[in-house]
C-alpha cells in the first residue's frame, strides 16, 4: 500500500482551527505523505498528548509549530541530540518525543521567522 492509497480512505478535515482535530489530521497527513507511513493508527493517549501539545504551544501556533517540525524532522532531532543531549530520537515523528521538546520547536521556529523577517528587510 502506498501513501496516496491511505490519503484517499482519510476524511476531508471538519475541524476548526486551531483545534486537536486539525492537529490530528495534520499528524496523519504528514505521516502518510511526508514519511512514507502507510499505516498510521493514533490512540486516545496520541490524540491526548497532541491535546498537551497544543496547550503547550503559544495561542494559536500550534498548527505552525507542528507543520514546522514535521516538514524538518531530521533536523530538529538531529539538534535535539546535539545540543540538548537526547538519547535514541526517533527516525520517524512521534508524538510523544514531540511532545517532551516542544519549546525546543517554539524556539526555533521564533529564530527561524526573525532570520526571514531581516533577509527580507536588506
Amino acid at each position: 500500500m502506498k501513501a496516496s492509497d491511505v490519503l484517499v480512505h482519510l476524511k476531508k478535515p471538519s475541524h476548526k482551527t486551531g483545534s486537536v482535530s486539525e492537529l490530528r489530521h495534520l499528524w496523519v497527513t504528514s505521516l502518510a505523505q511526508d514519511h512514507g507511513q502507510t499505516f498510521i493508527h493514533l490512540t486516545q493517549k496520541h490524540v491526548g498528548q497532541l491535546s498537551q501539545f497544543m496547550n503547550r504551544c503559544p495561542s494559536g501556533s500550534a498548527r505552525d509549530i507542528l507543520r514546522w517540525t514535521l516538514a524538518h524532522w531530521p533536523q530538529f532531532s538531529k539538534e535535539c541530540e546535539a545540543i540538548h543531549g537526547a538519547k535514541n530520537t526517533p527516525i520517524i515523528p512521534q508524538i510523544g518525543f514531540l511532545l517532551i521538546h516542544v519549546w525546543r520547536i517554539a524556539a526555533n521556529l521564533g529564530r527561524l521567522n526573525r532570520d526571514v523577517a531581516a533577509k527580507a528587510g536588506q
